[in-house]
Parts: C-alpha cells; structure tokens; sequence
C-alpha cells in the first residue's frame, strides 16, 4: 500500500507542478496524504511521533473526503 500511495503523491506533485497549481499541494488532503503514507511505513508503532501524526491525519482526513466531494475547489 505504501508504494501505490507514494506513487500517487509523485504523479500528484507533478500535475501541480506541470499545471502550475504547486500551491494546492498545501491543501489539508495532500498533507493528510503525506501523513497516511508516513504511517503506512512507519517501522515502529508504539512511538510519539507516530501518535502525533495519527492525531494530524485524524483531524485532516475530512479534506481527502471533501476533495472527491467537490474537485473543482
């Protein structure tokens, strides 16, 4: 799972950049993103920082959900 989503963000990052829209990268889904893929690899599952980012994608989640909602914001 990790390398499909890491492959994702790839593709992602380089229609943004290939559009001109690198500032939509900034949107709370694409961090999300980020974060769900840190997780999917993160080796050790007992650590702080891996509950702090789980906090942060829990909280960002909503936005990945809104995006396929609503694409055209």
């Amino acid at each position: 799972m990790f390398w499909i989503g890491l492959i994702c963000l790839l593709c992602t990052v380089y229609y943004k950049i290939s559009t001109k829209r690198g500032l939509f990268l900034l949107n709370p889904c694409h961090i999300a993103f980020v974060g769900l893929l840190y997780l999917l690899n993160a080796k050790d599952n007992d650590s702080i920082l891996v509950r702090k980012v789980h906090v942060l994608w829990m909280g960002w989640w909503i936005g990945g959900l809104a995006g396929l909602l609503f694409p055209h914001i």
